[in-house]
């Protein structure tokens, strides 16, 4: 399912100011740049690629400036809180972040971020599809830690840990968001999982709830992730008993103590 060459082939599929930036950024990083998530997920599906996200393992700042000077750009736009940096060249736009863990200190709560490898980045993600990078270099290949390859095979949108929804109650939208636009089920524990999730999401701010419903409805066809939000989600948020929290933390704490590697796809 993944496509050899990846590289090669997200080029192909770019206009040419998004690949003229996407060069730019790879040729001035000082070490790998990793295509991540939506952009990796949609090459290996063959579908219309979206946002652009790249990883580095240092500052993405001075990155995204000195691939804005290279194109005569000045639309570099910083997020601090996330370490990620934004460069915007002719219609088109790259996000670069820094790889990092999070930790939630309260369900729902929005994560505190530190530095961290790209291999416990792709961990703290909301599913393993969108757990699968490739460096731009072609040095590394892929790396897919967490299984993405082979549930983008089976169709399954599927959850990295029990707690993820508890940690993210949004991951609840966004699971049946995918679901839908891709045509894929949820993967049973998942379903299990996203149960967890409902009491904690009275938590989100009006602000967040709003952004992932309206996410839905402006999907191409948004009817089959309301069908599954109706049948996970539910109506209203719920202020039941909720939680929990920080549960990434803990699954990298398990992998560490038990020494397990992460696998590396080429």
């Amino acid at each position: 399912m993944l496509p050899r060459n990846p590289t090669a082939l997200l080029l192909s599929r770019l206009s040419t100011p998004a690949r003229d930036l996407l060069l730019v950024v790879r040729d001035a990083a000082p070490s790998v740049v990793y295509a991540v998530g939506g952009v990796v997920r949609d090459l290996a599906l063959n579908r219309p690629l979206g946002d652009i996200d790249l990883t580095v393992e240092t500052d993405p700042v001075p990155l995204a400036e000195a691939a804005a000077n290279a194109l005569g750009s000045t639309r570099v736009r910083r997020h601090e809180r996330f370490s990620t940096a934004s460069v915007e060249y002719r219609g088109t736009r790259v996000d670069i972040a820094m790889s990092r863990a999070e930790r939630y200190a309260t369900p729902a709560a929005l994560p505190e971020v530190s530095p961290a490898p790209i291999a416990e980045d792709l961990q703290r993600r909301d599913f393993t599809i969108n757990a699968i990078a490739f460096d731009l270099r072609d040095e590394v290949g892929y790396l897919d830690p967490t299984g993405g390859a082979a549930d983008l095979e089976l169709g399954l949108v599927r959850a990295l840990h029990p707690a993820s929804f508890v940690d993210d109650p949004t991951r609840l939208f966004r699971a049946c968001r995918y679901a839908g636009r891709l045509a894929f089920e949820i993967e049973t524990s998942t379903r299990t999982w996203m149960q967890a999730g409902l009491s904690c999401t009275g938590r989100l701010s009006a602000a967040r709830l709003r952004n992932e419903l309206f996410a839905i409805l402006s999907e191409e066809a948004p009817a089959a992730a309301v069908r599954l939000a109706r049948r996970d989600v539910g109506g209203a948020p719920r202020r039941g008993s909720c939680r929990g929290g920080d549960g990434a933390a803990a699954l990298h704490r398990r992998q560490r103590e038990g020494g397990q590697r992460q696998p590396v796809l080429r």
